[in-house]
């Protein structure tokens, strides 16, 4: 077993238990695995629960980025993309707005 599935178990049991109010911390944790090893629609269940604990600009972020490398669709990445950068956070703003000009683009062509 790598360390990665190692991560997501002991994470998964302390959600399991209970053992910790840092819960949106484990799925927020979870979410980052499951996006490293490329499993979007896993870590985008792991966000939506990560968000559902504790409602962070930066939960939105990774809820964003999820969205527009999982589905073609692309107007539920452009939502998050414009509820991140509506909460005020800074640390991802520059990204969010360059993706947002982009994603502008390809939801108008989608609609042809």
């Amino acid at each position: 077993m790598d360390s990665l599935e190692r991560s997501i178990e002991h994470f998964e049991t302390a959600i399991e238990k209970g053992i910790s109010e840092k819960v949106d911390i484990y799925y927020s944790d979870l979410g980052s695995i499951y996006e490293e090893q490329k499993d979007y629609k896993s870590a985008i269940q792991h966000y939506e629960k990560a968000y559902e604990y504790s409602s962070t600009a930066e939960t939105l972020f990774f809820l964003a980025r999820n969205h527009d490398l999982y589905y073609k669709d692309k107007k539920m990445a452009m939502r998050y993309y414009q509820k991140y950068w509506n909460s005020g956070d800074l640390k991802y703003r520059k990204y969010t707005e360059e993706r947002m000009e982009r994603l502008k683009e390809v939801i108008h062509f989608q609609g042809r």
